[in-house]
């Protein structure tokens, strides 16, 4: 499993048609089941958290590759764990 922190570049423009994308890119990861639980960050500005689960490194990196801020709009902090204790208590906030 991985645990990707993803953060927009300041310089980056950001505008409702490329926010859409990157929403509808965590959208089509969930449901093909790659990206487990997604979220904004609610301490760091214009940043979110992944917890991915892909086979390999290399599947990651092309999942990552399919994102509008990739590359160079935005900076994908990837780091890879073992889970060995998960909470049935996890749920989402609305």
């Amino acid at each position: 499993m991985y645990l990707i922190n993803i953060k927009i570049n300041p310089k980056t423009k950001i505008n409702d048609e490329k926010m859409a994308a990157h929403r509808q890119w965590f959208k089509q990861q969930f449901d093909a089941g790659k990206f487990l639980i997604v979220g904004p960050s609610k301490s760091v500005p214009a940043s979110g958290i992944i917890i991915a689960k892909a086979d390999s490194r290399a599947e990651l990196d092309q999942l990552l590759a399919k994102d509008t801020f990739y590359p160079g709009e935005a900076t994908y902090d990837v780091n890879e764990f073992a889970a060995k204790l998960v909470s049935n208590k996890i749920e989402s906030e609305h």
